[in-house]
């Protein structure tokens, strides 16, 4: 798939401003990303042009409903959906800054603190035009993930047999019943230190919200702390647990169940982006069968 970033003209009759230069830092399959200095910026000053793939279009109603937080690095100044001519994009401000090789546990907890600000906001809420993909929701899709999976093992895509995308998508349906309860909000969807950056207050903020959606917070929490011991994971834990105001602590059983929904939801959206031709199968591979692996050999006891 070959992503159609809107010309100068386009973007300038959408914003009222001329483009002086403009320049691609990253092109991705899913994304295209573009600095650009306007002629009536200020000298140096410049901005983010992002367009997206169709399935990606929804993160201008993630940046609108968490832009006003610290969490969110970028702030979002314009945006334009798909038409004959172009995809999706979206106009933020430059963050300019490098992300962190490493975060420790006091700048997760950190970071984990004020992500806690964006959930507690919308927990529980039903927020239009961002898409739900809590384990409920990829438990209904697991019978068209499990067939997407099945053709890419029979094509020798994938390294697995149909008896583990089986057993996966049997442990989906029993976790998904278990954890039916769980109150959703706006989730990042790819928390981690590679979507961390420094602002000049110190504070650390997330960039790329193209995978927000509506989950339990715990994908969030979980995906980040997986890389510290248990130790740190309960210190994490308690922090998060006041900053959102849970009645319950996370505890072991509650960090895995963060983690099984924040991997089950990329084996659906990796399956979906090979699928539908937009990434290819290679990229992919690893990541898809280890996360299947992990689900299909966890307990449901």
């Amino acid at each position: 798939m070959k992503l159609r970033p809107p010309t100068d003209e386009q973007f300038e009759s959408k914003i009222g401003l001329a483009v002086a230069t403009r320049a691609i830092i990253h092109r991705g399959h899913l994304s295209l990303v573009e600095r650009i200095r306007l002629r009536e910026s200020v000298a140096g000053e410049t901005v983010i042009l992002k367009t997206v793939c169709p399935a990606l279009a929804h993160e201008r109603h993630v940046h609108a409903a968490v832009q006003d937080y610290t969490i969110c690095a970028p702030a979002l100044l314009a945006a334009d959906d798909a038409d004959d001519d172009h995809d999706a994009w979206l106009l933020l401000s430059d963050v300019g800054e490098i992300s962190p090789d490493e975060v420790t546990v006091d700048q997760a907890a950190q970071a984990l603190v004020e992500l806690a600000a964006v959930h507690r906001a919308y927990l529980g809420a039903d927020l239009s035009g961002i898409p739900r993909r809590d384990l409920s929701w990829l438990a209904r899709q697991a019978e068209e993930t499990a067939e997407r999976l099945v053709y890419l093992a029979r094509r020798r895509e994938l390294n697995l047999d149909e008896e583990s995308i089986h057993l996966y998508c049997d442990r989906l349906q029993v976790l998904a019943q278990r954890h039916a309860a769980e109150r959703l909000t706006v989730v990042h969807g790819d928390f981690d230190p590679g979507n961390l950056v420094r602002l000049t207050t110190g504070q650390f903020a997330a960039l790329d919200w193209g995978l927000g959606h509506l989950n339990t917070p715990l994908v969030d929490f979980a995906h980040m702390t997986e890389r510290f011991t248990s130790q740190e994971q309960d210190r994490l834990g308690l922090e998060f647990t006041e900053a959102l105001g849970l009645p319950q602590r996370i505890d072991a059983q509650l960090l895995d169940m963060g983690l099984v929904a924040h991997r089950a939801f990329f084996v659906w959206w990796h399956s979906l982006i090979v699928a539908e031709g937009w990434a290819p199968i290679e990229d992919f591979q690893h990541s898809i069968a280890t996360r299947i692996g992990s689900i299909a050999s966890s307990s449901t006891d």
